[in-house]
């Protein structure tokens, strides 16, 4: 659980950098993560958290699981990607192709 003493906007950025800190560290050593938010994003549950699990003393911002990922099974597949072609456009008038290394 990633958690703020205070529950305002400086806190929440702190926490967002300190979710990045974590969530480098655990992939650099190796570990599987999977940011929880959702359960945080609806006041009542949220304040659940607060008062039953932290017990009053923190915000939660951020449930963080970690562990280590299956090594006995072959990798999940990767899943598709789209062209880039199909995912973006240009704005209209600048459909113009650049030469490689021009400056736009």
């Amino acid at each position: 659980m990633l958690a703020t003493l205070a529950d305002d906007l400086v806190s929440v950025l702190r926490a967002g950098e300190a979710a990045s800190a974590a969530l480098l560290t655990a992939t650099d050593i190796g570990l599987a993560t999977c940011p929880l938010s959702q359960a945080l994003e609806i006041a009542g549950t949220r304040a659940l958290i607060h008062d039953q699990v932290l017990d009053g003393a923190a915000h939660p911002f951020l449930i963080l699981r970690t562990g280590w990922a299956p090594t006995a099974t072959s990798p999940p597949p990767l899943s598709p990607r789209r062209a880039t072609e199909t995912t973006i456009d240009y704005l209209p008038g600048t459909r113009h192709r650049h030469a490689p290394g021009s400056r736009v």
